[in-house]
């Protein structure tokens, strides 16, 4: 837990930007992730706020002509939330290769 909190201290709002927007599909397990660390909730609060909004409007700009009701509808909405769920995976073991390489 420690090294968790040292990590929170040092790189954890900008993590947070990240997973706030690329992660939205796995939204609880980042705010539980979050609320184990020592981010302030000012902080937790502000970012998740600022990119809900853009995340929200973005989802509906995306979404409003797509029928969810649909094979392809649903297909498209479970294809988005994939691809940016496998961008944010792959963004985070960037992250964490290239720290280990300059520790």
């Amino acid at each position: 837990m420690k090294e968790v909190d040292e990590f929170a201290a040092l790189e954890g709002k900008k993590v947070l930007w990240i997973s706030r927007i690329l992660g939205f599909s796995i939204f609880e397990l980042i705010s539980y992730a979050a609320g184990l660390t020592k981010i302030s909730f000012k902080d937790y609060f502000l970012i998740t706020f600022v990119t809900s909004t853009f995340i929200n409007i973005g989802s509906y700009l995306v979404f409003k002509n797509i029928n969810l009701q649909t094979e392809n509808g649903i297909f498209i909405w479970v294809g988005t939330m994939a691809g940016t769920g496998i961008i944010f995976g792959l963004l985070v073991k960037f992250y964490l290769s290239n720290k280990s390489k300059f520790n």
